[in-house]
């Protein structure tokens, strides 16, 4: 069992007026000290009271270029990007320069969705300009259902992530030793944003089906191992 939340009094609240303010405040103090795993608990714990407004705010500027599917995955890659990018590089003192460092980091996250959204569709597009009309035999039968399949793991698998990484890095460094080599390593490249092909290359130029494979019961691991943190 893992003791490791810290209780917020009705004084500090008073002094701060809510808890983003007093988080923010928290985490700086540790940044000051130099108190890395301070740092840790005290953003994620920020993350994780603004986590609906980066949801509303990736929504916002995804309107009308998303699906539902691409814009989960622009939210989950945000908040990995400001529970572990954004952690190490804020050079603010408040929350209105937080707020616009994760608008920033947002605007980019959709816009990386998009292109890989695009990509994906061309390919899509390439494949049905190759096949002649009415060509369903084995061949295209088992292509289409391996590529479901693949979209499958991989839309489970980023739905599984999505409370994980909003618990930030202080949940990460605790749990991630828990895990096998293999679903480690895709966790941390995924946190830092690597593309499918990256995390291809890392597991020894392992095919997409392993990928996603991997990622699914890595983030199925954390969501047991998640239960335990906060038991």
């Amino acid at each position: 069992m893992c003791e490791c939340q810290i209780a917020v009094t009705s004084t500090d609240l008073s002094d701060v007026g809510n808890y983003e303010e007093l988080y923010l405040r928290r985490f700086l103090s540790a940044r000051a000290a130099g108190d890395v795993d301070g740092m840790r608990h005290w953003w994620g714990e920020l993350l994780t009271v603004r986590m609906h407004w980066v949801r509303t705010q990736v929504r916002r500027e995804a309107a009308g270029r998303l699906s539902p599917s691409e814009l989960e995955d622009a939210v989950q890659q945000a908040a990995i990007k400001i529970a572990v990018n954004l952690q190490r590089t804020f050079k603010g003192t408040s929350i209105g320069e937080w707020v616009n460092a994760s608008r920033r980091l947002i605007h980019g996250t959709n816009i990386d969705v998009q292109r890989i959204a695009q990509r994906h569709n061309e390919r899509l597009t390439s494949l049905d300009e190759t096949t002649p009309e009415g060509d369903e035999g084995p061949s295209a039968g088992r292509a289409a259902v391996r590529e479901a399949a693949r979209v499958q793991a991989d839309l489970e698998a980023r739905d599984a992530s999505g409370e994980i990484l909003a618990r930030g890095q202080d949940f990460l460094t605790w749990a991630l030793p828990h895990l096998t080599d293999k679903r480690r390593l895709v966790v941390e490249l995924d946190a830092r944003g690597a593309t499918t092909d990256e995390l291809r290359a890392a597991l020894g130029d392992a095919s997409r089906d392993v990928v996603y494979s991997t990622r699914r019961h890595a983030y199925k691991e954390l969501d047991k191992l998640m239960r335990t943190y906060e038991s």
